[in-house]
C-alpha cells in the first residue's frame, strides 16, 4: 500500500509552519521540512525555523542538522526526506508532513528524482572560478544556461559562487561545456510509492508582502543581527554557502561597514519578495496536483480542510 504523504508548499512568509502544526496535532503528523536553511544549526531567527516549543510538541525533522560551513544539496535532502517519511510511517505509524518552500527539494522527491551526490571537484572549481576573473560571471551563466537551462532557472546569475557551483555540478555530472555542443544530463526519475496530498497556501500579492516586512521587522526585534554576530564568532562567513541565504549576507556586510542597518533591512525584504516570487515558478497556481488555500485560513476553510485529509486518508486503505 502507498504511503499517504501530506504536503503543504507556498511562498516565504505565508503562514506554512502554523498550518502544518494544526494539522499535525489533528492528525498524529511528523513535521519534515523542505526547506534548504533551516537545515543550517545557529541559525533559527533568519530562517524562520519552527519554535523550541513547536518541536517539543510535534516531532520536526531535518531542522539543525548540520554546521554552517557544512554542504548540503538535493541529492542529501531526498536521502534523508526519504528515510524520514518510512521511519514517521513505518516505525512509528504516524502520518508524514513535509513542509516547506524549496521547490527543488518538494517536486524532487514526489516526483522520484534520482540525484547522484557529487563531490566537490576542486580542479574545475579553480578553473571556473579562474573565468569568472577573466570573463565575468555573465559568461559562466550563459554557459549553465546553455548545458542545464533548468539549473540556471534556480540561481541567481549575478552570483559567481552560485553559478561557480552550479556549473561544476553540471559538468561533473556529464554536461558537456558549450563549446562542445553538448547538453546537461537531466535527473531520472523513479515514480515513488506515495499517495501524496499537496496543500499550497497563496496570499494577495500586496498583503503577503506587508506580511514579509512585518516578519523581518520581527526578525530583527527577535535579536537576529545578533545571531550573525555569534555565527561571525564561531568562524562562519560569507564563504560559507549557508550565509548567502536571504538576509544573512545584508546583515554580514552591515557589521563590515559596508551598508547602514536601515539599508540592509530593506534589501532583505526586497530580496524576499522577489523569493517569494521565484516560489511560484516552482508552486504554480494552475498546478492542478496543488489544492490552493487563500490565507488567512478560517474556521470555516480550516473544517472543510481536515474532512477532505480525513477522506484522503481512508480512500485506498
Amino acid at each position: 500500500m502507498a504511503t499517504k504523504l501530506l504536503v503543504i508548499v507556498g511562498p516565504t512568509g505565508v503562514g506554512k509552519s502554523a498550518l502544518a502544526m494544526r494539522l499535525a496535532r489533528d492528525f498524529e503528523g511528523e513535521i519534515i521540512g523542505a526547506d534548504s536553511r533551516q537545515v543550517y544549526r545557529h541559525m533559527s531567527i533568519g530562517t524562520a525555523k519552527p519554535s523550541d516549543a513547536d518541536r517539543a510538541e510535534i516531532p520536526h525533522h531535518l531542522v539543525d542538522i548540520i554546521d554552517p560551513d557544512e554542504r548540503y544539496s538535493l541529492a542529501l535532502f531526498l536521502r534523508d526526506a526519504r528515510q524520514s517519511i518510512l521511519n514517521a510511517k513505518e516505525v512509528r505509524g504516524r502520518l508524514p508532513l513535509v513542509v516547506g518552500g524549496t521547490g527543488q527539494y518538494v517536486w524532487g522527491l514526489l516526483e522520484g528524482w534520482q540525484v547522484p551526490e557529487v563531490n566537490p571537484n576542486a580542479k574545475l572549481r579553480e578553473e571556473l572560478q579562474s573565468r569568472v576573473e577573466s570573463e565575468g560571471v555573465e559568461g559562466l551563466f550563459e554557459e549553465l544556461r546553455h548545458v542545464d537551462p533548468d539549473a540556471a532557472d534556480r540561481v541567481d546569475g549575478r552570483n559567481p559562487r552560485r553559478v561557480v557551483r552550479a556549473l561544476e555540478v553540471t559538468l561533473s555530472r556529464g554536461g558537456e561545456t558549450s563549446e562542445r555542443g553538448g547538453i546537461a544530463q537531466k535527473p531520472r526519475k523513479i515514480p515513488p510509492d506515495y499517495d501524496s496530498k499537496v496543500i499550497g497556501l497563496t496570499m494577495e500579492r500586496t498583503a503577503l508582502y506587508a506580511q514579509i516586512d512585518a516578519r523581518v521587522d520581527a526578525q530583527m526585534t527577535e535579536g537576529w543581527l545578533e545571531e550573525v554576530r555569534d555565527l561571525r564568532s564561531r568562524g562562519y562567513g560569507m564563504e560559507h554557502a549557508a550565509l548567502s541565504g536571504l538576509g544573512y549576507g545584508e546583515l554580514m556586510r552591515h557589521l563590515d561597514g559596508e551598508m547602514a542597518l536601515e539599508e540592509a533591512v530593506e534589501r532583505i525584504k526586497y530580496r524576499t519578495h522577489r523569493y517569494a516570487r521565484q516560489q511560484y515558478n516552482w508552486f504554480r497556481l494552475g498546478d492542478e496536483r496543488i489544492r490552493w488555500i487563500e490565507v488567512p485560513v478560517g474556521d470555516a476553510e480550516y473544517a472543510g480542510l481536515v474532512g477532505d485529509v480525513r477522506e484522503w486518508l481512508v480512500d485506498g486503505c
